[in-house]
């Protein structure tokens, strides 16, 4: 396997295990009411949306969406 389809099987690997951990942040912050649980599920969400948008070789909006992530 070259360099290349490594780094996508781990970059596709990454955003699939956060989609996930979102979604059991999002289950278990709504059962025990934890409104922190809840927002740091969003701010998971967030990750893999900027992850998303990097990966289509677009600086200025992984830099933008990193920043949002950094002040939430």
């Amino acid at each position: 396997m070259n360099r290349n389809q490594e780094i996508i099987r781990t970059s596709v690997l990454g955003i699939i295990v956060n989609s996930m951990l979102a979604g059991f942040k999002v289950v278990v912050g709504f059962l025990s009411g934890s409104i922190a649980i809840i927002l740091d599920a969003f701010s998971s969400i967030i990750t893999i949306i900027s992850t998303k948008l990097a990966s289509k070789k677009n600086p200025i909006i992984s830099i933008r969406m990193d920043m949002v992530e950094l002040n939430t």
